[in-house]
């Protein structure tokens, strides 16, 4: 062994030449890690590791990251780690249990109407609740949103609350590592049908009438159409929204107009939301069980039954609001007062669904 500078003789092993006092270097063999093994890069005083655990559809990464480790060498040590794609414990978490926790995360962030919405959705995904999520995908997922209820097909906002619940919970799956995909991005729901809403007629708002507490759930039916509220406005209805002094409900959502406004009680349902009032529940029309009612249980399982067993036609729960404003069309009084009862903004809108004070606006709901 030479030095490396002067040339001269050396002992094997030796650190420094005794000739010329060089300090010597030895070769030490770098091994390269292989592609996709990861890599570590310092930020801040602190070294960060990294890996690619695949790709978005637009072919960016998706990488993993975890920082804070106080050595170079921690870093590194730690790569294998991060690459597994799943911790066996999540590799095994079911649909349920990510929505249940999905839920408790985000329960504070949305209406409790929107709750309802997304409970509804989740009853429909029954068939996945105790599947493993990481292997479901679209076609598992579309397969629940093409499924039937009592012979008919889920209506479309129940698809559409069906994608939305779905994307929501593949998100939080995303943040939490338990998968990379996006499978509720390729539901297909169908389209929107552009049909125009058709009243019932007076015989079958009559029959409904006559039902009502007869066949549980008939006056809910007769509140819809001689109030005016959208379901969900309706079912959201406390005892304090009845004002039984004066005789008038106050409610409503959607619009500036909408939210809030008063619609006198009909008398023709007068007798009901009095009793209604007087039941000792929180809302005026919930479910069996005092819980608030929702839009997808209503219709999917009390409204077509209710309106089958009277013999009425299968229209729609939103129908009920356009009997309303189609019964207005034959009451004189102004526009502007027709407006404020269906909560538009502009009176103009109620055209499109006939094709002040509480006292001018009672003289509409008294008079139909």
């Amino acid at each position: 062994m030479d030095c490396k500078k002067c040339n001269g003789a050396l002992v094997t092993g030796a650190d420094f030449c005794h000739h010329c006092g060089a300090k010597q270097t030895r070769e030490v063999s770098k091994r390269k890690r292989a592609n996709g093994q990861g890599t570590v890069y310092k930020v801040g005083r602190t070294y960060r590791a990294e890996v690619t655990v695949g790709f978005h559809d637009d072919g960016r990464h998706i990488r993993r990251v975890k920082g804070g480790f106080a050595t170079k060498k921690e870093a590194y040590d730690y790569l294998p780690s991060l690459k597994n794609v799943l911790p066996q414990k999540l590799s095994n978490i079911t649909f349920a249990k990510l929505y249940e926790d999905w839920l408790k995360m985000y329960e504070d962030r949305i209406s409790k109407t929107t709750r309802g919405c997304y409970a509804a959705a989740m009853n429909h995904y029954k068939p996945l609740h105790i599947q493993s999520f990481v292997s479901i995908n679209t076609e598992h997922l579309q397969q629940c949103v093409d499924a039937e209820a009592e012979g008919k097909p889920l209506g479309i906002r129940t698809r559409e609350n069906m994608k939305a619940l779905a994307g929501l919970m593949y998100k939080y799956a995303r943040q939490v590592n338990i998968c990379d995909k996006n499978y509720a991005q390729f539901i297909y729901v169908g389209k929107r049908e552009d049909t125009e809403q058709e009243p019932f007629t007076r015989a079958e708002v009559e029959s409904i009438r006559k039902a009502a507490g007869v066949v549980p759930y008939a006056d809910y039916i007769l509140c819809l159409i001689y109030t005016g509220y959208r379901p969900t406005e309706l079912f959201q209805l406390t005892r304090e929204s009845y004002n039984a002094e004066y005789n008038y409900l106050i409610g409503g959502i959607k619009t500036d107009a909408g939210k809030n406004r008063i619609v006198p009680v009909s008398p023709k349902i007068e007798a009901i939301v009095r009793e209604r009032a007087s039941s000792g529940g929180q809302y005026l029309f919930p479910r069996v069980n005092g819980e608030i009612m929702t839009l997808n249980y209503f219709r999917d399982a009390i409204y077509y039954g209710v309106l089958k067993t009277i013999g009425v036609r299968a229209l729609t729960p939103y129908s009920c609001r356009h009997t309303f404003a189609t019964l207005m069309k034959d009451v004189t009084a102004p526009e502007v007062d027709k407006a404020k009862l269906m909560g538009h903004e502009d009176y103009n809108m109620t055209k499109h669904y006939t094709h002040s004070n509480i006292s001018s606006l009672r003289k509409i709901t008294d008079s139909i």
